[in-house]
Formats: structure tokens, sequence, C-alpha cells
């Protein structure tokens, strides 16, 4: 396997960004989730440990994202039909965008709140806007619907994979796994 993508496998790089990302994300939207339910007195640590990860989000997508349009795509197959390459690639592009914005959101909300974010308690990283309780509110409001929008995306992306292993039995979901699969293999001609 190589580091890059070829047209008919992804790369190491992808898989390996593809996975990293999913797993922050996942872990961000429960973290997100959870953090009103958290003692007073672990909050700090938990709002910090939150900013923090949500600000290395935007150098890893702006990797990503620089990656994925420099980088060929593996094709689609041709037994898919052309309303599911659109709606992947909808939700694919949706995915990126929803997930670029979302740490910038925290991060206007959190300035705008005065509550700038301690970046994994090393250095303050801060936006300069003054405090505005209402911008606050805002940026609050649309990190939520944000979480949720991601959150959906998420799950019609999980979704789609399973119903290409389950029900279809192709390899869209092999192709992404960090592992090679024989059924892969058969499917491929490299």
């Amino acid at each position: 396997m190589t580091l890059m993508n070829t047209s008919q496998r992804y790369g190491k790089v992808t898989k390996f960004m593809h996975w990293l990302l999913f797993f922050i994300i996942l872990f961000m939207l429960i973290l997100g989730a959870c953090l009103d339910f958290i003692p007073k007195a672990d909050k700090s640590f938990f709002y910090t440990l939150h900013k923090s990860v949500g600000l290395t989000v935007i150098p890893l997508m702006l990797f990503w994202i620089i990656w994925t349009c420099c980088n060929k795509k593996p094709q689609f197959l041709r037994t898919m039909p052309t309303w599911e390459k659109l709606a992947a690639t909808i939700v694919h592009q949706l995915l990126y965008v929803c997930i670029f914005l979302m740490p910038i959101i925290g991060l206007v909300m959190s300035s705008a709140a005065d509550k700038a974010p301690n970046f994994f308690w090393l250095c303050t990283i801060s936006l300069p806007i003054a405090k505005n309780k209402e911008l606050a509110h805002f940026f609050a409001e649309l990190h939520e619907i944000f979480a949720w929008v991601i959150t959906g995306l998420l799950a019609i992306h999980i979704l789609a994979a399973l119903k290409h292993l389950i029900l279809d039995k192709d390899i869209i979901l092999q192709r992404m796994l960090p592992w090679r699969s024989r059924k892969q293999d058969s499917f491929i001609d490299d």
C-alpha cells in the first residue's frame, strides 16, 4: 500500500487521516454532549481539553482538505447508482465544511464570552473580539446546531458504509479500512 491514493485504493495517509479525524470528532461530540453533566470541580479540566482538542482540528482539517484536493480519489464503483455517488459527494463535502468551521465557531464563541481557550494548558489562544454576551450566545447556539448537523452527517456516512458492506456486499468500506482484505484484493486489479 502506498502513501498516495490510486484510482482504486486509498493510500496510507488518507486512511490514517480519515480514522484519526473520525475518532477525534466522535470524542469531541461525546465530550461536548457531556460537558453540562460534569461535576463543577472537574469542569475546567474538561472544557480546556474540549477546546484544546477542538483547536487541533483546524490544522488537521486544513491538511485534510489540501490532501484531498491534491490527491487522486479512488473511483466510485460502476455498480453505484448516480444518486448514490452524488449523495456521497455532498455528504463528504458538508462534513469537511462543518468539521472545519465547528472549532472556528467555538473559538469565536469562547473569545466573545471572554473565556479564551487555554491550549493544552500551555498558552491562551484568543481572537481580538471584545466581550459580547449576545455574540457569544449566538455562536454558542451555532456551535450546538453544527454539533447536531455533524452528528447527522456522520450517521448518514456510517449507515451508507454499512449498507455497502452488508446489503451491497461491495468493497466501499474495505477500501478505507486500515488493513487489506482478501475481498478487496479480489475486486481490484493493481
